[in-house]
């Protein structure tokens, strides 16, 4: 289990957003994205998280994209789940991180297809193109 940043961090290395790639079965993978407070921060400014799959480790490559894990951790959270990854713990890590995971199909938990809530889809107008970087970074 690797953690990696999608962020080149200048300064802090706690404003870093942890992302973990993990195998699931024989043939597919999937993606925790570690939220800490900063990231949070950053997000309400309208700064999205972007996670670029293409640059995950070689070895993820072969292997069928599953889903996507939102988690939220401390900076002691953090500090915990590493020291569990070092010590070759890295699926008790990932426990440790979903600690209060509540699955409850009463409520929609993965009993259902997806929906499309826009009946005849959104026309986005073309090609997206990101908003560009006026400098005021907030």
């Amino acid at each position: 289990m690797a953690f990696s940043s999608t962020d080149e961090v200048i300064g802090d290395p706690t404003d870093q957003l942890l992302v973990v790639p993990f195998q699931v079965t024989a043939t597919e993978y999937s993606v925790m994205i570690i939220l800490r407070d900063r990231n949070l921060v950053r997000m309400k400014a309208y700064d999205p998280v972007e996670v670029p799959i293409k640059d995950l480790p070689p070895e993820y490559s072969g292997l069928t994209f599953k889903d996507v894990i939102v988690t939220f951790a401390t900076d002691a959270d953090v500090a915990h789940v590493e020291q569990l990854a070092r010590a070759g713990q890295g699926r008790e890590a990932l426990r440790y991180l979903t600690r209060g995971f509540r699955y409850r199909p009463d409520r929609g938990d993965h009993d259902r297809p997806l929906e499309d809530l826009t009946p005849g889809g959104i026309d986005m107008g073309g090609e997206y193109i990101p908003h560009p970087d006026d400098g005021s970074d907030p």
